[in-house]
């Protein structure tokens, strides 16, 4: 919950902070099944969202079409 709280907020420092200390948060899933990645960007939190990206998240199909990833989305398929 405290990590949803600190991407609703758009809270980098705090977010940053939570995947330095839990970096199983990189491979989880939120309760509705969705990823942390494509969760941060349906909120527009793009900050966020890089932070992923800068710890080596690589974005599935989904992802990738939702970050505007052309290069990635055509990876995937």
């Amino acid at each position: 919950q405290e990590f949803l709280d600190a991407l609703r907020a758009g809270d980098t420092v705090a977010a940053s902070r939570l995947l330095d200390a839990h970096p199983v948060l990189l491979r989880e899933r939120t309760a509705g099944g969705a990823s942390w990645l494509a969760t941060a960007i349906y909120h527009g939190q793009a900050g966020i969202a890089r932070l992923f990206l800068e710890r080596g998240v690589v974005p599935d199909l989904f992802e990738a079409a939702m970050l505007g990833d052309v290069g990635r989305v055509r990876q995937c398929i």
